[in-house]
């Protein structure tokens, strides 16, 4: 039973790894299908690297001493109830397989995540890799994160408001523009702020809102926003009413 059990454990850490594996194949396979590019010929490229500190390897060879230790000695089971002899033997399996941190701790050795790294470039054709200005590091990264809710999130079969937040959207460029056509290809709604109106990106989709300091530079409050239509004709957003007495009041 306890040898079932030990199998069971070692089974889902193997299960979880090869789960990974699939999960970076798929978002790879997705910035290829959707064609991602980043200004300057340039495309987001993960890369999976298999560890060389902790061979995944070692969970088969931990596998056959079980089996061996059960076939050859019946006092196997009251050797498992220790704790240290099972650590003795995970060490033995481990290092035996090409593990290189001589005191790894069982809970590396129980981590999927121990077993695999990922690296994540901007690369062009020639494999040139770009370290990226504002805007280009900021889209490589929404294309990341678009990629990884697209594929492992569920992707649109998930119910709900699909929102990405963009600050200084401004500065972004072209980048932008693209960012807009994989958010409204992937049904996620985009709101931007930026110091400077994004008239050149408005469609059909798009409304732009405006906002001012009220020029008295004592007044605290903001003048009404102005919003954007399809017209380019500047229209005050609906708001409530602001009560007709100051919110500021001296003494308040």
């Amino acid at each position: 039973m306890k040898i079932q059990l030990l199998r069971g454990v070692f089974e889902r850490v193997r299960e979880a790894f090869d789960a990974y594996i699939e999960e970076a194949k798929k978002i790879k396979r997705y910035f290829v299908a959707k064609n991602a590019q980043i200004t300057g010929g340039f495309s987001p490229k993960l890369d999976l690297l298999l560890s060389e500190e902790y061979p995944i390897s070692w969970i088969g060879v931990f596998g056959q001493l079980l089996s061996e230790r059960a076939a050859g000695n019946s006092s196997l089971f009251a050797q498992l109830s220790s704790l240290e002899s099972m650590q003795e033997l995970m060490r033995k399996a481990y290092l035996s397989s090409g593990g290189k941190v001589q005191n790894a701790r069982d809970t590396d050795l129980l981590n999927p995540k121990s077993y695999l790294d990922l690296s994540f470039d901007m690369k062009s054709a020639s494999g040139r890799v770009n370290q990226g200005s504002t805007g280009q590091t900021f889209m490589a990264a929404a294309l990341l994160n678009i990629a990884r809710l697209s594929v492992i999130g569920g992707g649109s079969k998930r119910p709900g408001i699909r929102l990405i937040p963009v600050d200084e959207a401004h500065g972004l460029g072209s980048n932008y523009k693209a960012l807009l056509a994989l958010a409204h290809e992937e049904k996620y709604q985009v709101i931007s702020l930026s110091v400077g109106p994004m008239i050149e990106t408005a469609s059909a989709e798009h409304r732009l809102y405006f906002l001012a300091f009220d020029p008295e530079p004592n007044a605290l409050l903001n003048l009404h926003p102005m919003m954007l239509n399809l017209q380019q004709k500047l229209v005050p957003a609906a708001l409530p009413a602001l009560p007709t007495d100051s919110l500021f009041a001296d003494g308040d």
